[in-house]
């Protein structure tokens, strides 16, 4: 198994909190760029604030820069933080839109390798599902969401849907 990374994220301050805060609202308003240019200003001062790389991954990812999402997301991969397992997905949901599934699915893999997350296996799910078309997959990923979190209800009916079309019926109503 992947060591986890050891370098340690910095906290915001609180006048960087506003500014995360104020970027998030600029990115729910769809101004991307701005949000971007934001994030890109907190990280000036603290290259190791892992929210704000992580936020910054997912403005480029919604402005479908995949590359440059990918890019961030693996340096906020870099630092041992609750945030691990959100990187991971930013990577594999961005290879995945790039047309890259087997990609993706080694990077929900090697995040689900460091930090089991119900999300990363779900996502792992459907890319397996929709881009790969192998419901074996699909279902391997989905149960492992399933196991770590029951009450995750996308991955309780996704993988119901996959029991049903590999004809177990039982299994598909439970699910």
């Amino acid at each position: 198994a992947q060591d986890r990374p050891t370098k340690a994220p910095t906290a915001s301050t609180p006048a960087q909190q506003e500014a995360l805060v104020a970027a998030v609202k600029l990115h729910d308003g769809g101004r991307y760029d701005e949000a971007i240019a934001a994030y890109g200003q907190i990280l000036d001062e603290s290259p190791a604030n892992v929210e704000a790389l992580y936020e910054l991954a997912f403005s480029y990812a919604a402005k479908e820069d995949f590359a440059h999402s990918i890019e961030t997301a693996r340096r906020g991969a870099e630092y041992n933080s609750d945030l691990l397992p959100l990187f991971y997905d930013m990577m594999g949901f961005s290879l995945d839109a790039m047309g890259e599934p087997q990609q993706a699915i080694d990077a929900y893999k090697q995040g689900v390798a460091l930090a089991p997350d119900a999300d990363l296996y779900f996502n792992m799910g459907v890319t397996y599902l929709e881009s790969l078309k192998d419901s074996a997959g699909a279902r391997g990923a989905l149960e492992q969401a399933v196991a770590l979190d029951p009450q995750q209800a996308d991955a309780q009916l996704l993988l119901g849907q996959v029991f049903q079309t590999g004809g177990y019926t039982t299994p598909a109503v439970l699910a």
